[in-house]
């Protein structure tokens, strides 16, 4: 309740959990299940909602492969279909319908490589373009950030200093 009341107004947290699901009931050796991504969205009123992402390899291997092919020279990324295919696969279950301005993204496991504004739709529109996208550690950063208290003092700025050895 506290993080989803720290929440900016039009900003919804979209944290995302890289897992191995474990059955206790299985033979041993089989207890744990292939590593899985799930997210869940926080908005400031409301639920949160939870979807299952489904099995990380495809998603590391498709994360893989869009970085590698935004790297190469003369590369462009918009519109390009590993964008288009992560955008599929990470958010659009997840993205809120709405007046949300602001995305607040909390990445896990090889998520925290991704560079999330550059994903983009299935019209070819970039998420920076639709948000302003901020990414997070964790959802409770929201809670570090309120602590601080606003300066007491007005913001000095020193600029163009003359840095002259002669004294005058």
């Amino acid at each position: 309740m506290r993080v989803q009341a720290a929440l900016p107004e039009g900003a919804e947290l979209i944290e995302y959990v890289r897992y191995e699901s474990f059955d206790p009931a299985m033979p041993e050796g089989q207890r744990w299940g292939h590593p899985r991504y799930s997210a869940f969205r926080l908005g400031r009123t409301g639920d949160p909602v939870w979807v299952d992402l489904g099995q990380a390899a495809p998603i590391e291997q498709l994360l893989q492969h869009w970085r590698v092919e935004v790297g190469r020279p003369g590369a462009e990324n918009t519109g390009a279909p590993p964008a288009r295919q992560l955008y599929a696969a990470l958010l659009a279950r997840v993205l809120p319908e709405g007046e949300t301005h602001s995305l607040l993204i909390a990445p896990d496991g090889a998520l925290r490589l991704l560079p999330w504004a550059a994903l983009s739709n299935t019209q070819g529109q970039l998420l920076l373009d639709l948000y302003q996208v901020s990414l997070l550690d964790t959802g409770r950063d929201l809670l570090r950030m309120a602590e601080h208290p606003a300066p007491r003092d007005p913001v000095l700025i020193v600029a163009n200093p003359a840095y002259d050895d002669t004294v005058q």
